[in-house]
């Protein structure tokens, strides 16, 4: 689902325009005047009669028959009030059937506790999608995906060729009956797998876009790019893709801000799971690796290369890129109200001769100029 830009949206997105290179005035808007999107509010927007509130106590209930009704209405009052919001994709699945949410708002929730929406080559969430298309209940869907055969591998992430999530989508969205998904699903047992294949295919392009770079710099500007991949791994994460980030693990002495920014920022393990594909791609390193390597990952023509265009306008074109980017990954678009998106806009608001990378990091070191005391905790 891209997002629409309501009017605080459309203010938080001025913002990156009004602010410029003024890179405190940057860092002070994104610490205490930016209008975070909550989840519940969200929710809200997508369901909009008085007995939400009943209506999600009664779906937990019903869902896990032991818990405690006063530990149920605790929890969904903690997302009223914006104290926290759902931990599991699991939980949004319970919200969606309890409120008959469609396919699309089920999606963009899921994307918005996690880094995925609805990801139709995982058997789960495919069954989970055609029943929320025909309006079954979450104790129906839970059954309908159990009753499911195995496919033949749920792994396929060796395999260059298997179908991407895109294909399997469009041949299950128009299926409304039981038997005809059943048809479809046998003919497609070999090709469902729980690995997002098309976010890794991405990441793996800006990934060794971004080893060509730093061996060029490594060794000289000349460098062919032979062998570029064997630059350490350690050397990628803490030189090139840091940024200024304290490596810390202590987060006490932390602002909100300071958090949010140290909060999955990439490390040499988290960088090899993923190019071994033991773990999914990250959405926020998919897109600090955008900024890194200044989208230069498929050589194709860009118009937001071109010198003539005003830094707005290359905010636009960046930000239309992304946004298809991240569509065609399974990931939620750019949200001006989430802050590390924000930041993420900020930084492609450049001029020709300005580097992303560089704004991206001058925020970075502002946020973390007054904590001296986080830096080496």
């Amino acid at each position: 689902m891209l997002l629409e830009l309501t009017s605080l949206s459309r203010e938080a997105y001025h913002s990156l325009i009004s602010t410029g290179n003024d890179y405190v005035s940057a860092v002070q808007y994104l610490s205490s005047e930016l209008k975070i999107r909550k989840f519940y509010p969200t929710l809200k927007k997508f369901y909009r009669e008085p007995d939400l509130k009943e209506r999600l106590i009664a779906a937990f209930l019903e869902a896990y028959p032991g818990s405690l009704k006063s530990s149920v209405t605790k929890r969904v009052q903690n997302w009223i009030n914006e104290t926290s919001s759902p931990r599991t994709r699991e939980d949004i699945y319970i919200i969606s059937f309890a409120l008959h949410l469609s396919e699309e708002e089920t999606s963009y929730l899921l994307a918005f506790v996690s880094d995925y929406g609805i990801h139709y080559r995982d058997p789960k969430d495919l069954a989970y999608a055609f029943c929320l298309r025909t309006q079954k209940t979450y104790e129906d869907a839970v059954q309908f995906a159990r009753s499911l055969p195995a496919p033949y591998s749920q792994s396929q992430t060796s395999d260059p060729s298997a179908p991407r999530t895109q294909m399997i989508q469009k041949a299950f969205e128009n299926i409304q009956s039981e038997e005809k998904f059943l048809e479809q699903y046998k003919n497609n047992l070999e090709n469902f797998g729980a690995f997002h294949l098309k976010a890794h295919d991405i990441f793996s392009e800006y990934y060794d876009a971004l080893c060509l770079l730093t061996s060029k710099t490594e060794t000289s500007p000349d460098y062919d790019g032979e062998d570029f991949k064997e630059l350490p791994i350690e050397t990628i994460a803490e030189t090139y893709l840091s940024l200024g980030i304290p490596l810390g693990k202590k987060r006490k002495h932390l602002s909100p801000v300071q958090k949010m920014l140290k909060d999955g920022w990439p490390s040499a393990t988290t960088l090899v799971n993923m190019i071994n594909k033991k773990e999914n791609v990250r959405r926020k390193i998919l897109l600090l690796l955008y900024i890194v390597t200044q989208n230069i990952s498929d050589h194709q023509y860009r118009e937001s290369d071109e010198d003539y265009l005003t830094a707005e306008e290359r905010l636009d074109e960046h930000y239309w890129i992304l946004n298809s980017i991240l569509a065609e990954c399974g990931m939620n678009a750019l949200d001006p109200r989430n802050s590390y998106d924000w930041l993420v806009l900020y930084s492609l608001y450049t001029e020709p001769d300005e580097s992303m990378e560089e704004r991206m990091r001058s925020i970075i070191d502002i946020c973390f100029a007054d904590y001296p005391d986080a830096l080496n905790i």
